[in-house]
């Protein structure tokens, strides 16, 4: 420790410092020279809101009360939350939508990266193809697809109208289950094609070789599949699995832009409730104290992960 401390006040020294701003500075201390202003900077855009969160969390800041002031309250808006049924209710439709829209982009998106990974006429159209649906914005996606799935005017229902399939129009907004499905269908088609380009990046890594060896063994291309491509896209799909991820437990824009959380509270994830709380009812301690949640709750996801996937 004295080791330690004796040479940090050597490199703080006063003749240290003059060969610093001379300008006769090692590679090592020019790497942490260059990198110190973004270092910085990253700092305290993480860790003032971060700490400023932890600050709000516990103490009673509701807007709407402002003659309480902004009391010291501990772990009680945390322990409101055992009680609190709507915050439960957002986490189980949390854990719905982010299933669905976890699973089921992962395979469409890998379904995706394997055609568009194969040569074929016209493969770089397919690829713009699957790229559209990610550049598009989240929440502009989302009010698409509620014209199309509108019940007055939607492509949906008209098209079903006209061809005498249904009789009258189907609430796929207005109902919880179909809300709810729809809802998920949104974000897979929205989400299908990230993971793709995640998965094709990995696709085209893979050597060759590995494929040939497999074809003087005798293997299928199940087998090949099974026993090459899958182990060898372990690192890719965790990537995707961990971008998904935190995207799913902190999604807003698109609920918000496709259902607002309805019918009721039928679509509302954590992130809706926690806008509602803070901003709707302008308590900011509940509020931050449900922020803080989500942010363990992210965490705790992409260290499952990392554990589960990574070797």
């Amino acid at each position: 420790m004295a080791g330690k401390l004796e040479r940090v006040r050597a490199h703080f020294s006063a003749e240290n410092l003059r060969r610093l701003g001379r300008g006769d500075v090692s590679e090592r201390e020019l790497i942490f020279i260059l990198l110190a202003p973004a270092t910085i900077f990253l700092l305290a855009m993480v860790i003032y809101p971060l700490g400023r969160t932890i600050y709000l969390s516990m103490h009673f800041v509701k807007l709407s009360m402002p003659q309480r002031g902004t009391p010291f309250v501990g772990l009680e808006h945390f322990a409101e939350m055992l009680t609190d049924g709507r915050f439960w209710h957002s986490l189980q439709v949390l854990a719905i939508y982010g299933t669905g829209t976890i699973v089921f982009p992962l395979i469409v998106g890998l379904a995706m990266a394997l055609i568009v990974h194969r040569v074929f006429p016209g493969r770089w159209v397919a690829r713009a193809a699957v790229i559209l649906p990610w550049a598009m914005p989240r929440s502009l996606s989302a009010l698409t697809w509620s014209w199309i799935l509108d019940s007055s005017y939607g492509l949906v229902n008209g098209t079903l109208l006209r061809l005498g399939l249904v009789t009258e129009p189907i609430l796929f907004l207005g109902q919880s289950d179909l809300a709810m499905v729809s809802l998920v269908f949104t974000s897979t088609w929205k989400t299908a094609s990230f993971m793709a380009l995640i998965l094709l990046a990995g696709l085209q890594s893979i050597p060759g070789q590995l494929y040939e060896q497999g074809k003087v063994d005798g293997t299928t291309r199940l087998q090949a599949f099974l026993h090459i491509t899958l182990p060898q896209l372990k690192s890719s799909i965790l990537v995707a699995l961990i971008f998904r991820t935190i995207v799913a437990i902190q999604v807003f824009d698109t609920p918000f832009a496709l259902t607002k959380g309805g019918p009721g509270v039928a679509t509302e994830p954590l992130s809706l409730y926690i806008y509602r709380v803070t901003l709707n009812n302008l308590d900011f301690g509940y509020g931050s104290a449900l922020s803080l949640f989500m942010i363990v709750l992210t965490l705790i996801a992409a260290i499952l992960y990392i554990r589960v996937l990574w070797e």
